[in-house]
């Protein structure tokens, strides 16, 4: 099953990113505003001044609420662009001729802002757009003023841009291979909630076929109706009524209905019948109730429906049970008298019921023959699948004890010792793969729809977590070279030392390199991060004391910007106090230096303002997003699995529904007529060919019941299952197999066991079964007695890979499925 496309990794990430966006945007424009009147100085105008920063300000708050209503758009792009390129158009009129070349004016503190923004978009061709668009305005203002020559800073700008808009590219891939992943695991999810409702539905209609159709046919098959009988065409017409049910979304365990007595001389497992003497008992139990409620009302109308040979001494209790539990009470009920009543030469049960330590208790005991429960085959279902397996359906359990010449004992109890009611079997609801209104209980391993616990939210945190901290390293990594180094180089006439600056960067360039190895491997411990920590401040303090305060705004003071960015990368993962600490003492270097050399006037504040804002505002916010992220994926999560649970529920309602037709007209087609001619007396249960064509149907039944079971041998399992109403005839089956059998599928192992089952059908006093397998080859042959002719459709396999044969003697009849691959 392909994965669906998936994108709720990437939709709360978007909207993280129109937070930060609003963010830096609205703070942006605060901050240039007071740094504008700070620095109001000539050439600036106060009267131009104060129009520009309203409109920045005034476009700043429509932003944030155009982007928290209506999410992403081309207008929030294009509108911060065309402010921002007024601005920088009028740039040499807006701010002081000391700050017009460099990077330290209000009017590049929004244009770097608009740039920084525009690369948040989901959209990267608009943020590249925007970047050129504001770079080249900003160089066209500065051509446009007769006292300024386009700077070099401007190329900055473009850095910027490029540089951000890599590190979201390496997020994006992150998040989309997040979205990937919850689509991956939602079909996985999907595959097995609807091979588990799937598996739990199929189970209960065998249930319903095995308890009541299935044993309709075996009574016949092997004999039982000597003549006409009214019970057995009113038993056929309710047995046509379950396969009816099956159509139904909620399908009911059905009645008891008839009942079967014990076969004379019997010694069978409980579960299980042989031909021989059958009594009958009338009509079947009233309707149970429809809404749960009274133990009382399950159980009653069921052991008034037992066979009246067997007497049956009730104590129940009234206790309020959920229908799933009710109908599992009563069905295990049904199955276990009609067991007593097949088997077990029993004169007497008792039956008591009632709360039990916090739960429900239904207890069965009598005083018959008794049996070995470790001596049942493994493809026989009376116990397994009709007491056990319907008990655990819905979180109850079923113990059968018995011992031979003993009597038999069976309790019955929900919920299981130790559990709680399952998911689905509270009152009106369904038992999970019912399709009757309930979900199956979730996959192991899937969050709960509010986004909480481990699973799927681990799964976006850290897809976010990884693309996030790769993205990190590679701009440090980037800048520390493509900025840092440049500038150490290019301006080294202006330090005090160039040795200092040597040192210091080679200082950063080591925490880089072991903060982004501690990163990478998730390594957050205290001692190692704040070591580094001190490094970073350390190598900055020295880098920015060899600038002379003159050089302190210039590009030469790389130091005091890097060491924001190294501490970002060290402190990403701790407290964010540690990384604010480590900005505000490293701004406190600088402004200590400045001070030293006299250079701390007004607008020498505005401008270390700017830059402290310009900067800071970026390494905060990108440590705030580093923890947003973690938020951001449990609601992520939660999206995703709410979206998750609708299509599950679709998907399995639409799988169930199409099981569920195809069973019906399986099943109607193969044992429909056979049952309508029983019920409306057409069909004589004595007659050889009736008897014959019943055994043909229920060890279909059989094979059919059998195709559900996980067993190592599916095969040998099924054809087990076919043999077993032969066994039931009083046929002596001698199975033999040699080699070993390949793995087969569902079809395949139906086309192989079709003529064998057939020829096992009309076998009368001994069937040999021979199975032969290899890697490429099996063949199944049955050499018994017979005399109903072979259909003229049995040579001819649905499967052709499989070859039939079939050779008639005087007294005996070999037939053989072989399967080539």
């Amino acid at each position: 099953m392909p994965a669906p496309v998936s994108r709720a990794a990437s939709a709360a990430f978007e909207r993280l990113m129109i937070r930060c966006a609003v963010g830096l945007r609205s703070g942006g424009a605060v901050a240039a505003g007071i740094a504008a009147f700070l620095s109001l100085a000539p050439p600036a105008s106060p009267g131009l001044v104060a129009v520009a920063v309203a409109a920045s300000t005034a476009w700043a708050g429509s932003y944030a609420a155009l982007a928290l209503r209506l999410g992403w758009s081309r207008l929030l792009v294009a509108g911060d662009v065309v402010v921002a390129g007024a601005l920088c158009l009028g740039h040499g009129w807006l701010v002081p001729s000391a700050v017009l070349l460099d990077t330290t004016s209000w009017v590049f503190l929004v244009a770097s802002t608009t740039v920084i923004v525009s690369q948040l978009s989901p959209r990267p061709l608009f943020g590249m757009a925007a970047t050129v668009v504001v770079s080249g305005a900003y160089v066209g203002g500065l051509a446009l003023h007769p006292a300024a020559s386009p700077p070099g800073v401007a190329v900055l700008l473009l850095v910027q841009g490029t540089l951000l808009g890599a590190l979201m590219v390496i997020v994006r891939r992150a998040v989309s291979a997040a979205d990937l992943a919850i689509g991956q695991r939602d079909a996985a999810e999907r595959d097995a909630a609807v091979r588990a409702a799937r598996r739990t539905q199929e189970r209960e209609h065998y249930r319903m076929l095995h308890d009541s159709v299935s044993a309709t046919l075996t009574v016949v098959a092997a004999g039982g109706i000597t003549g006409s009988s009214p019970t057995l065409r009113a038993q056929a017409g309710r047995d046509l009524d379950v396969i009816e049910r099956i159509q139904a979304p909620s399908p009911m365990p059905p009645g008891p209905g008839w009942r079967p007595g014990a076969a004379e001389g019997s010694g069978t497992p409980a579960g299980e019948s042989r031909a021989g003497t059958t009594r009958w008992s009338g009509d079947g139990p009233s309707s149970p109730p429809a809404d749960g409620g009274d133990l009382r009302g399950w159980l009653i109308p069921v052991v008034t429906a037992a066979d009246p040979a067997v007497a049956v001494e009730s104590a129940i209790s009234g206790v309020t049970v959920p229908v799933p539990v009710g109908a599992a009470f009563a069905g295990a009920v049904a199955e276990a008298l009609t067991n007593v009543a097949r088997h077990a030469g029993a004169s007497q049960v008792q039956l008591r019921a009632g709360p039990a330590d916090g739960g429900v208790s239904v207890e069965l005991a009598d005083d018959g023959t008794g049996f070995d429960p470790a001596g049942v085959p493994a493809h026989r279902r009376g116990v397994r699948e009709s007491l056990v397996g319907r008990m655990s359906s819905v979180g109850g359990a079923a113990v059968v004890t018995s011992v031979p010449g003993s009597g038999t004992r069976i309790v019955l109890r929900w919920p299981a010792a130790g559990d709680g009611a399952p998911p689905g079997a509270g009152a009106g609801g369904g038992t999970g793969g019912d399709g009757g209104g309930g979900e199956p209980g979730p996959v192991a391993g899937t969050r709960a729809a509010d986004g909480t616990g481990g699973g799927l939210g681990d799964v976006v945190a850290t897809w976010y977590g990884r693309g996030f901290d790769l993205a990190v390293v590679w701009l440090v990594g980037v800048w520390h070279v493509g900025n840092d180094l440049v500038a150490v180089v290019s301006r080294s006439s202006s330090y005090r030392s160039l040795t200092a600056e040597v040192v210091a960067w080679l200082t950063l360039a080591v925490v880089g390199v072991v903060g982004g190895v501690r990163l990478l491997r998730h390594r957050t411990d205290r001692t190692g991060a704040l070591l580094l920590a001190g490094a970073t401040l350390a190598a900055s303090a020295l880098g920015t004391a060899a600038v002379p305060g003159s050089a302190i705004f210039s590009g030469a003071d790389w130091a005091w910007g890097a060491a924001g960015w190294f501490g970002a990368l060290v402190l990403l993962r701790r407290p964010l106090a540690e990384l604010a600490a480590l900005i505000a003492a490293n701004s406190a270097v600088t402004l200590a230096v400045l001070a030293y050399d006299g250079a701390l006037d007004r607008i020498s504040l505005a401008r270390f303002a700017t830059v402290v804002y310009g900067t800071a505002a970026l390494q905060l916010t990108l440590a705030l997003t580093a923890r947003a992220l973690d938020a951001t994926a449990r609601r992520a999560a939660a999206v995703a699995e709410a979206e998750s649970a609708v299509r599950r529920r679709r998907q399995v309602a639409d799988e169930l529904h199409a099981g569920r037709q195809d069973r019906y007209r399986a099943v109607r087609r193969s044992v429909g007529p056979l049952l309508a001619g029983l019920a409306d007396g057409e069909l004589d249960a004595a007659d050889r060919r009736t008897r014959n064509r019943c055994a043909v149907e229920a060890s279909r039944l059989r094979r059919l019941f059998a195709e559900t079971d996980d067993v190592p041998d599916s095969l040998l399992h099924e054809l087990r299952a076919c043999t077993d109403i032969a066994d039931r005839r009083g046929v002596l089956v001698d199975l033999q197999v040699l080699g070993r059998l390949p793995s087969l599928d569902r079809p395949a192992r139906r086309a192989l066991t079709e003529a064998p089952l057939f020829a096992l059908a009309d076998a009368e006093r001994y069937a040999r079964v021979t199975v032969v397998g290899r890697s490429d080859e099996v063949a199944i042959s049955v050499l018994a007695d017979g005399s109903v002719p072979v259909p003229a459709e049995l040579a001819v396999s649905a499967d052709p890979a499989v070859i039939v044969t079939v050779q008639d003697g005087e007294d005996r009849r070999w037939v053989e499925a072989r399967w080539r691959g």
